[in-house]
């Protein structure tokens, strides 16, 4: 796939890598760009320096990769104003609105350039990216931190917008967020719509008896309606018809748990992450402990969160999967596996929103340094990266070629990747 030579144009503009001496200008003006500004879109660039004939001028310039591209490009860029236009090629004459003649010059640069950054766009995508990986670059841990704390701030977008529509209260933050994050990419929408139709301060007020805290979850879920009715659904489907007049809750279809129409309760998943499982490690979790929120935050260590998320399930789920099919007994604890997906997806992002929204920039830090005490994700993206030689140790290494991957990979943003621009720039 070669690359689109307005965007390489681009490219080697907004970092001065080409000839900056005196522009062969078709107008025949002595023409020099003195500075260039931010860009506005593909084609202009604005605030530029530019000197003609001796005299200085403020304002936009347009890259194309021909004049005739260029006029074709008016349409969308409102570059009419333009003092200059560079371009690879000048084909046509090209004339502004009002007839007079757009100042068109020529741009030189080393060929070298534009091979590079033609081999780098044949390789936008994970897996194809032809550039060679070392640990021991600081270049490349510089990045790698930058792709982290992007990706944090991203997060903290997400979970900022959650707090205040939800009253600014962090321990129901945590709660609904924890909850929709159980569904990972299954049933994060349902997850979150059952945690707002049954709110944390409703929940809590029933933290004495974890029978009624299941019914709470799995009645509103919809769930009791398809579970097998053994003796112990009976009971929660008893309590439920009470709580749900007294909060008039409004239960969820059982449908928007159904990936499997044979059996909505299971959706193709492993029963430990059955629905009806994750619900109720959710009960039994806040029935654990109250203010969970401010408990993750006297934590020093992945080892003191981890204690406290692997709360497991009621005495009922140790010996069920499947309401009605008894199982070998099993405590439920979460495992590492899933100790690791919640602090890396929810407690992280959680304290690093929490520090920023405060200014408490320790906090901030150690939030964001968590992440090197946590064993590396296995999914594709890490797999791919390993390929290409880079060592992943830790989840810090792998949420950033997460970020890498999915923000500059598969938009085949290489030539705004850092990695990237090295390599074309030949640094």
């Amino acid at each position: 796939m070669m690359h689109n030579t307005g965007l390489f144009l681009k490219f080697i503009v907004q970092r001065g890598l080409f000839d900056k001496g005196e522009l062969t200008s078709s107008s025949g003006a002595k023409t020099s760009l003195v500075s260039v500004g931010p860009p506005a879109g593909d084609t202009l660039f604005t605030n530029c320096t530019v000197e003609i004939d001796g005299a200085r001028y403020v304002g936009n310039i347009g890259v194309a990769a021909t004049s005739s591209q260029w006029l074709a490009a008016l349409r969308e860029n409102n570059g009419d104003n333009a003092l200059l236009v560079l371009v690879k090629e000048d084909n046509m004459a090209a004339y502004r609105k009002d007839g007079t003649r757009f100042n068109i010059c020529t741009i030189a640069y080393d060929s070298r350039l534009e091979q590079r950054f033609d081999a780098l766009a044949g390789g936008s995508r994970l897996g194809e990216c032809p550039l060679p990986l070392d640990n021991g670059d600081p270049r490349l841990v510089s990045f790698l931190t930058r792709l982290l704390t992007d990706r944090l701030e991203r997060k903290y977008n997400e979970i900022i917008e959650l707090y205040y529509s939800l009253g600014a209260d962090w321990n129901e933050t945590l709660y609904v967020h924890m909850v929709r994050m159980l569904g990972r990419g299954y049933f994060k929408d349902a997850y979150r719509n059952l945690a707002m139709r049954v709110p944390l301060r409703v929940l809590t007020r029933h933290r004495h008896s974890l029978h009624q805290m299941e019914a709470l979850l799995l009645g509103t879920s919809g769930l009791l309606d398809v579970l097998h009715p053994d003796p112990y659904i009976i009971s929660l489907q008893e309590q439920f018809r009470v709580l749900r007049q007294t909060y008039n809750l409004t239960p969820m279809a059982a449908s928007s748990w159904q990936r499997d129409p044979a059996f909505p309760d299971r959706g193709n998943v492993r029963p430990v992450n059955m629905p009806a499982l994750r619900i109720v490690f959710v009960a039994k979790l806040f029935h654990d402990h109250d203010n969970v929120f401010e408990r993750l935050l006297l934590c020093d260590d992945t080892i003191q969160i981890s204690a406290l998320l692997r709360s497991g399930v009621s005495d009922y789920w140790k010996t069920h999967y499947i309401p009605g099919k008894t199982s070998s007994y099993s405590e439920k604890l979460m495992g590492d596996d899933g100790i690791d997906y919640h602090i890396i997806n929810i407690v992280i992002p959680m304290l690093f929103a929490y520090a920023k929204q405060r200014a408490m920039d320790p906090l901030r830090d150690k939030a964001a340094d968590l992440y090197l005490g946590i064993r590396p994700e296995s999914n594709r993206i890490v797999t791919k990266w390993k390929s290409k030689g880079l060592t992943i140790d830790s989840a810090f290494i792998s949420q950033a070629c997460i970020q890498l991957t999915r923000e500059y990979c598969e938009k085949g943003r290489c030539a705004e990747c850092s990695l990237g621009i090295s390599h074309i720039i030949g640094k």
